[in-house]
């Protein structure tokens, strides 16, 4: 089990933060991430040695059904609630060009 840990960007220091990696014992892994998002995917990938997780993200398009399908009904409403959103200002756009 690995956690991610929000620092100091020992580059900076005076701005923003940086993500590190540690293992279980507390060992730090030499990388900082801007975020908790590309630290989450190094611990799959690199570390979990994740391949179905690095499949997903690395070509989403082609396990869209299948990931839709592990979510939860408050995610899935969501991401219909995003869609139609996006559908209705498309509708919309093509609408008023018309005008």
């Amino acid at each position: 089990m690995y956690k991610m840990i929000s620092i100091e960007n020992p580059e900076t220091h005076a701005i923003g933060r940086t993500i590190i990696v540690k293992d279980e014992k507390g060992n730090d892994y030499p990388l900082g991430f801007e975020d908790e998002d590309s630290a989450f995917d190094y611990i799959q990938t690199e570390l979990e040695n994740n391949t179905l997780y690095e499949q997903y993200i690395n070509c989403p398009k082609d396990h869209i059904y299948e990931m839709y399908s592990k979510l939860d009904e408050f995610d899935k409403n969501a991401i219909v609630d995003a869609i139609l959103i996006r559908y209705r200002n498309k509708c919309m756009r093509e609408y008023y060009k018309k005008l």
